[in-house]
């Protein structure tokens, strides 16, 4: 738990994506292919202008997360 809350867990589907699952047992589905190209981090997106390093059309719709980790109270990095 963080803060009171129970983490949501998070796994992959191959064919529907990664599911995500909030501690009330609700779960989301969002396409990898999806949250890849929305990405935030330092990697993707130039940290003082904002300005996107990552270029939306050069994620192939195939791609699949290998591992999640949490990372601090919030964040998870998947690879």
């Amino acid at each position: 738990t963080f803060g009171g809350f129970a983490r949501p867990k998070l796994s992959y589907a191959a064919g529907q994506g990664i599911l995500l699952t909030l501690a009330d047992g609700e779960q989301k589905t969002i396409p990898a292919a999806e949250l890849r190209r929305k990405c935030r981090c330092a990697v993707c997106v130039e940290e003082f202008s904002g300005q996107p390093l990552l270029k939306p059309e050069q994620v192939s719709d195939r791609v699949y997360p290998l591992s999640f980790q949490p990372m601090g109270n919030y964040a998870v990095a998947i690879q």
